[in-house]
């Protein structure tokens, strides 16, 4: 099930909203950004500095070999993210539309049909 978010490019949302909305999705689940993590993406970098403000744990990393449900933040546009298995009860925030609708998953991205 994809749900609609702003869109990176028609409506700029800023990498501090996608926090926020990660942030309240993640209430009862684990928190992973991924992409970004050695620091050379400023947008992903953005987005980690959000949530450390926030006092929020998470994982950020650029490749996970064991997924868990959690709720996931694409920090950059990296195709090899479109083919992680993410599990049932999952929510990806993909603010690049690169992640194809999974059973179970929520994706959450700008290209999303209501």
């Amino acid at each position: 099930m994809n749900a609609p978010v702003p869109a990176l490019d028609d409506d700029p949302i800023t990498a501090e909203e996608y926090a926020e909305i990660a942030l309240e999705l993640s209430e009862e689940s684990a928190l992973v950004v991924l992409g970004g993590a050695c620091g050379t993406d400023e947008y992903a970098a953005e987005i980690a500095d959000a949530l450390h403000m926030a006092g929020a744990l998470f994982l950020h990393a650029d490749d996970v070999s064991c997924l868990p449900r959690a709720v996931y933040i694409v920090a950059v546009n990296d195709p090899k993210y479109s083919t992680y298995e993410f599990p049932p009860g999952s929510q990806v925030i993909d603010p690049h539309s690169i992640v194809p609708s999974r059973r179970g998953v929520k994706i959450l991205c700008p290209t999303s049909e209501a």
